[in-house]
C-alpha cells in the first residue's frame, strides 16, 4: 500500500524514468538528476570518477532552502576537480561500492582545491559540516560517478530511492561512453572448419589485407618520428576484427601465413612515409622460424624499403619458451639493420625478463597503464619505473593510447618524450576499403605535410662525447683566497672565451674549482634522447667508476636534483633514501653539491662537487657555486646556439644534407689537404632524371617528400667519412676522400643502383626514379674545386645525351703547354730579340738551330 510518505519519492522515480531515457549525454543526465531530486528538499550534486580524481559536473541548489551554498556558488563548485582520499564521502561509495551515510568531510580538502573565493568563504568549518548520503554510480562494472544529496530531506530511508536513481543515470553514462582506444577482444579460438579455411585463404590473397597508419610523435612539439601499420580489411562474417583473424589462423595453423600477410600489407605502405620509421607488428613465433626470417627480407626488398628504417614491434600472444632463440633473432634482425620495439609491456605476455634479455630499441607502454594517468598515481609510478628501466638498458619508451590532454601533460611531465594515440592522430588509410567508413583515407601529400624528425638520422649522424678524465688541481694558496667576486669574474671571461660546446666543459670544471675547492667532481650532460645524465668528465681517484656509470635522469639524489633544477647540500650522501652508490667506488663519509646546469628554461646537466667528510660544504659556498653554475650554463647555452647556428648555415632545411655553402667551404680546404698529402678526391655529381614531372604530376610536396628520400639513400650508400651535398634543386654532389677514378666509377655505379631502387610515391608520373651521375676527380680532372665541378657537370650531361641512368666520367684535363726560350741570336741577321718565346705544344718535337 502506497503511503503518502512514498509519494514524493515515486513521482521522483516516475519523472526522471520518463526524462532520462532521452538524453544521450551523462552531463546532461546529471544536470537532470539534481534537479529532479530538488521536491525532495535536496541539495544534490554528481561527480564523475576518473582514478583517483572525482570531477564536480552537476551541483543544484534548490531555492528557498536555507543553505551556506547559494545557486550561485553551486555553480561555481562544477568544474572542480577534488581528490578521492581527501573527502570522505567520495572515497567509501568509490572503494566500497556501496552508500555512504555520515559527515561528508569535504571542507579541508575543498578549501585548498577551489578556485573561487566566495566558495572558500561560504565553506563551513569543519566541526560544523552536514551529513551526507552518497551512492555509486556502477556502469561497465566500474564506479563512473558519485551522486551526493544533504539538506534538511537527508535520512538514511532515502538510500533505496538514490539507488534507483544511480541505476537510471548509469544507464546515460553507458550510452555517453566512447569506448577507449584499445585492442579488439579476442574471442575464444574457434573450431576450425573448411568454410572458415576458405575465408582466411581469401584473405591472404595480394591486397585484401591493407595497411592503415597511425603517427608517433614527440610530445613536445608534435612531430612526427614513425608510423605504426595496423592490418585492416573488409570484414568477413567469421573474422570481423584482426584479433579474430589471428584467433581463428591459430586453429588451423595459419597464423604464420596470416602474421606475414599483414607484414608484407605494412611494408607497402612504407613508399608513402618519407623519413619516418615504419613501425610493424609481427609475432614472435614468425621469426622464431627461419622461414619467416627469410620471408621478412624477402618482403623488405620487394616493398623496397630499407631495414634501417623498419621497427619491428614484437608481440606475444603466447609467452615466449626459448630466450635463447629469441636473443638469436634478435642479434640477426640488429645485423640486418633492423630495430626492435616490445609492444604492450605492462600488459599481458611482455614481461620485463623479455624486455631485458632483449634490449629493444622502443618499450611501447600498454595503453592500460596510459589511460586517465593524469588522475592515477599507481599509473604514474609504474611508468616512471619504465622510464628509469628503460634508461639504464638504452631503451625508449612510447606511450600508447594517448586520448586526453591531461593525460599527455601528465606524461610530458614524468619524462616521456613519445606517444601514440587518438589525440596526437588517428590512422588513416590511403585508399578507400570497404567496411571501414569512418576511417580517414589521406593522399601522399599529407604525409608530406607532416614534420618528421627521425631518430635513426639523430642516431647516426650524433657523435657522443668521449668523456676523458681531468687530473685534479690543487686549490691552494693565493688562489684558493681569492675573493669570491674575482673568481666569478676570472670564470665568466675564461668561459665567454670559448665557444665549442664540450672543451667549455674542462674550462667549467678547471674554475669550478676556482670557486669551492673540492675533493672530486663530475660533469653530467642530460640526454633526452636516452632519458640519460651521460658522465662526460670527472676528477678524482673514482673518476674512472664515474666515467662508466651513466644512469637514469631521474635516478638518485642526482636526477632528484636536476629534475628540481635547483642546487642542493647534501651533508651526508649515505643518509637520503634515494642515494645510489656509484659502481666499484668504496662507500665513505663525504659531503656533495649537486649544482643543475639550467638556461633558461633549458636542463643542460648537473655538476656534482664532493668532498670527503660529512656536512663539509656551507650555505655560503653552495651559493657560490649556484653563481658559478648560473655563468656556466649560459655560456654552454650560447655555445650550443653557435654550433646550432652553425650548422644550420651549412644545411639544407628539406634534407638535412650539406649545402652549396659548406661545399665552397670546405669542399676547397679537403682539396688543399688532398694535395698536401697527394691523395686523390673524387667528385661525383648526380642529377635526378626527368625531375621536373614529379613536380608537375603530383605537386611540389610530392616532390620534396622523393627528395628527402633520395638523401636518404645517398647518405646510407656512401662512408661514413664521405660527404652529401644538395647543390640545389635535384642536383647532389658526392665527395669521396682517398678515392681514384675506378673506386669513384664503382661508387657512382651504386648511387644510380640507389637511386632506382627508391619507392616512388603514387602519382608522381614516373615509372622508375634514375639519375644521370658525372664522375670527376682531382688532380686528374681538375686542380680546384671550380674546375671538378665543371668537369663532373659536362660528364653528367654526357650521361644524359647517352640516355640517362648512367655514370659518365670526365674527359682528363690537357697536358700544359710548355714554354721554351728561343736561343738569342746575333744583331744583325734578323733575330728576334732575346726575350722572344715560342711555345711548344705537347709532343711536339723540340728542333734546335743549325751549328754555324
Amino acid at each position: 500500500m502506497r503511503t503518502a510518505s512514498d509519494a514524493p519519492h515515486l513521482d521522483v522515480l516516475t519523472r526522471l524514468g520518463h526524462r532520462l531515457p532521452r538524453i544521450r549525454s551523462a552531463e546532461a543526465a546529471a544536470v537532470e538528476v539534481v534537479r529532479g531530486l530538488a521536491p525532495l528538499d535536496l541539495i544534490a550534486s554528481v561527480s564523475s570518477v576518473e582514478a583517483d580524481i572525482a570531477a564536480v559536473v552537476a551541483v543544484n541548489v534548490p531555492p528557498g532552502l536555507s543553505t551556506r551554498l547559494s545557486a550561485e556558488l553551486g555553480d561555481a563548485l562544477v568544474g572542480t576537480r577534488i581528490p578521492l582520499d581527501g573527502v570522505e564521502s567520495l572515497r567509501q561509495p568509490v572503494r566500497l561500492r556501496r552508500p555512504y551515510y555520515g559527515v561528508a568531510g569535504a571542507v579541508e580538502t575543498l578549501r585548498r582545491v577551489a578556485t573561487d573565493s566566495a566558495l572558500v568563504q561560504a565553506l563551513p568549518a569543519a566541526a560544523d559540516e552536514s551529513v551526507v548520503l552518497s551512492v555509486p554510480v556502477i556502469a561497465r562494472d566500474s564506479v563512473v560517478a558519485v551522486l551526493t544529496v544533504w539538506g534538511p530531506g537527508c535520512a538514511p530511508n532515502l538510500g533505496p530511492t538514490l539507488e534507483v536513481v544511480a541505476a537510471m543515470l548509469a544507464a546515460a553514462w553507458e550510452t555517453d561512453h566512447r569506448p577507449a582506444i584499445r585492442r579488439f577482444h579476442a574471442p575464444s579460438t574457434p573450431l576450425p572448419d573448411d568454410e572458415l579455411r576458405i575465408t582466411i585463404d581469401s584473405l591472404l590473397t595480394e591486397g585484401a589485407i591493407v595497411a592503415a597508419v597511425q603517427p608517433i610523435v614527440r610530445l613536445y612539439d608534435d612531430t612526427v618520428i614513425g608510423y605504426e601499420a595496423l592490418a585492416r580489411y573488409t570484414p568477413r562474417a567469421e573474422v570481423a576484427t584482426p584479433d579474430e583473424l589471428f584467433a581463428s589462423a591459430a586453429s588451423l595453423n595459419l597464423q604464420a601465413s596470416v602474421d606475414l600477410a599483414c607484414v608484407r600489407a605494412a611494408l607497402h605502405a612504407a613508399s608513402n612515409l618519407g623519413d619516418a620509421d615504419l613501425f610493424v607488428n609481427v609475432l614472435i613465433g614468425t621469426l622464431l622460424d627461419q622461414a619467416g626470417m627469410a620471408a621478412l627480407d624477402s618482403a623488405a626488398e620487394a616493398a623496397r624499403v630499407s631495414p634501417s628504417s623498419i621497427v619491428l614491434e614484437f608481440s606475444e600472444r603466447e609467452p615466449v619458451p626459448d630466450l635463447a632463440a629469441l636473443q638469436r633473432i634478435a642479434a640477426e634482425l640488429r645485423s640486418r639493420g633492423y630495430r626492435i620495439a616490445v609492444d604492450d609491456a605492462g600488459a599481458g605476455h611482455a614481461s620485463m625478463r623479455v624486455i631485458a634479455e632483449l634490449r629493444p630499441e622502443f618499450i611501447k607502454v600498454d595503453r592500460s597503464l596510459i589511460h586517465a594517468i593524469d588522475s592515477d598515481r599507481a599509473r604514474r609510478a609504474l611508468v616512471v619505473a619504465l622510464l628509469s628501466f628503460g634508461g639504464h638498458i638504452g631503451a625508449r619508451l612510447v606511450a600508447e593510447g594517448i586520448e586526453t590532454h591531461p593525460e599527455q601533460e601528465a606524461l610530458l611531465s614524468l619524462g616521456v618524450q613519445f606517444g601514440q594515440g587518438w589525440r596526437l592522430g588517428r590512422p588513416v588509410l590511403t585508399r578507400e576499403l570497404e567496411g571501414h567508413p569512418d576511417v580517414e583515407v589521406v593522399d601522399p601529400t599529407w604525409f608530406a605535410r607532416r614534420r618528421v624528425s627521425p631518430i635513426r638520422d639523430a642516431l647516426a649522424t650524433s657523435v657522443a662525447p668521449t668523456p676523458q678524465p681531468v687530473q685534479p688541481v690543487t686549490t691552494r694558496g693565493s688562489r684558493a683566497r681569492r675573493g669570491l667576486a674575482r673568481a666569478l669574474t676570472d670564470a665568466a671571461r675564461a668561459l665567454q672565451s670559448e665557444h665549442d660546446p664540450m672543451r667549455i666543459l674542462g674550462v667549467m670544471a678547471e674554475q669550478m674549482r676556482r670557486v669551492v675547492p673540492v675533493t672530486e667532481m663530475a660533469i653530467f650532460v642530460a640526454d633526452y634522447e636516452t632519458h640519460r645524465l651521460v658522465p662526460v668528465l670527472a676528477t678524482g681517484p673514482d673518476s674512472d667508476e664515474i666515467l662508466a656509470d651513466s644512469f637514469s635522469l631521474d635516478a638518485g639524489m642526482t636526477g632528484w636534483a636536476f629534475g628540481k633544477g635547483t642546487p642542493q647540500n647534501i651533508p651526508d650522501t649515505t643518509a637520503p633514501s634515494m642515494a645510489r652508490q656509484v659502481p666499484g667506488t668504496p662507500v665513505v663519509e663525504e659531503s656533495l653539491l649537486l649544482i643543475p646546469l639550467v638556461a633558461g628554461e633549458h636542463k643542460l646537466g648537473i655538476i656534482n662537487c664532493w668532498r670527503l667528510g660529512v656536512g663539509r660544504f656551507t650555505e655560503r659556498e653552495l651559493e657560490a657555486a649556484s653563481l658559478f653554475a648560473h655563468v656556466a650554463a649560459s655560456a654552454w647555452r650560447n655555445a650550443q646556439l653557435y654550433v646550432e647556428l652553425v650548422n644550420a648555415a651549412m644545411t639544407d632545411p628539406l634534407t638535412r644534407l650539406y649545402n652549396s655553402r659548406w661545399l665552397r667551404d670546405t669542399g676547397e680546404r679537403d682539396l688543399t689537404r688532398a694535395a698536401r698529402d697527394g691523395r686523390p678526391l673524387a667528385l661525383l655529381l648526380v642529377d635526378l632524371d626527368r625531375f621536373k614531372t614529379v613536380n608537375d604530376s603530383a605537386g611540389h610536396a610530392v616532390g620534396d617528400l622523393l627528395l628527402q628520400r633520395v638523401a636518404t639513400r645517398l647518405r646510407m650508400t656512401v662512408r661514413g667519412a664521405d660527404a652529401v651535398v644538395r647543390l640545389g634543386g635535384e642536383e647532389f654532389v658526392v665527395l669521396l676522400h682517398d678515392c681514384n677514378v675506378d673506386g669513384a666509377a664503382r661508387v657512382a655505379e651504386a648511387v644510380r643502383i640507389a637511386v632506382r631502387d627508391v619507392a616512388l610515391p603514387e602519382g608522381s608520373g614516373l615509372k622508375r626514379l634514375t639519375a644521370s651521375i658525372g664522375v670527376a676527380v682531382y688532380p686528374l680532372h681538375g686542380l680546384d674545386l671550380d674546375q671538378l665541378l665543371g668537369a663532373a657537370d659536362r660528364a653528367m650531361y654526357a650521361a644524359k645525351h647517352g640516355g640517362r641512368d648512367r655514370h659518365v666520367r670526365a674527359a682528363p684535363l690537357p697536358e700544359s703547354p710548355t714554354v721554351i726560350p728561343l736561343i738569342r741570336r746575333r744583331e744583325g741577321r734578323g733575330a728576334r730579340a732575346s726575350s722572344d718565346v715560342r711555345v711548344r705544344n705537347p709532343g711536339e718535337r723540340v728542333r734546335r738551330p743549325a751549328t754555324r
